[in-house]
């Protein structure tokens, strides 16, 4: 399959942004752009091309900064309701423990009087 491309070159009567004497690499440096046109028409892409699939891939890199930040997040969140839990726990195992009645297993006859 053969494409065609139009390309024209640079008319010195047309405005621009580039002067005559811009080298080669600086109008490469801002990526040949003379004028960004924003707007996009998708349908017009969509009745062109006819594509059968649409695929949306997102790839990011590994974010250690990201990583760090959660671990502490995490870590702090644990220490202040562990901080939080632990004495009202404590509490209610000491009221526990002294509402407790001790009882003695005393043998019956050491304290039984004989008459």
């Amino acid at each position: 399959a053969t494409t065609a491309t139009n390309i024209t070159i640079l008319d010195p009567s047309v405005p621009s942004q580039y002067q005559s004497n811009t080298t080669v690499q600086d109008i490469v440096n801002q990526l040949m752009i003379e004028q960004w046109n924003p707007l996009v028409s998708y349908d017009s892409y969509y009745q062109q091309c006819h594509p059968q699939q649409c695929q949306y891939t997102y790839s990011e890199n590994f974010d250690y900064i990201y990583t760090i930040t959660i671990i502490l997040i995490l870590i702090g969140g644990l220490t202040t309701v562990l901080s939080l839990i632990i004495p009202i726990a404590v509490n209610l195992i000491r009221r526990k423990k002294m509402s407790l009645p001790t009882t003695v297993n005393a043998p019956t006859g050491f304290f039984a009087r004989r008459s």
